[in-house]
């Protein structure tokens, strides 16, 4: 099942919904969409007050830059002691 990215509006929906107290069983059915991923947005939203998307900048670059390596490399260089 491909991921469906949500727009900004379903998750003000589901935050408000959430808010009145629906639970996220429901909220998912009337959304067409998992528990899962409404308790995601919903916890997003207690956490940081808004539910604009968060994941790319939350998440660690696994490319390493220039200075990175050359960090690296001088951790590799140095004595042991």
């Amino acid at each position: 099942m491909p991921q469906l990215k949500l727009n900004e509006h379903i998750h003000w929906l589901i935050v408000e919904k959430s808010l009145k107290g629906f639970s996220h069983r429901v909220i998912a059915e009337q959304l067409n969409i998992s528990k899962s991923l409404v308790f995601r947005v919903f916890l997003k939203f207690q956490k940081y007050g808004y539910v604009e998307n968060l994941l790319p900048s939350l998440r660690r670059s696994r490319i390493l830059k220039v200075n990175d390596i050359k960090y690296l490399e001088s951790l590799l260089k140095e004595k042991v002691d």
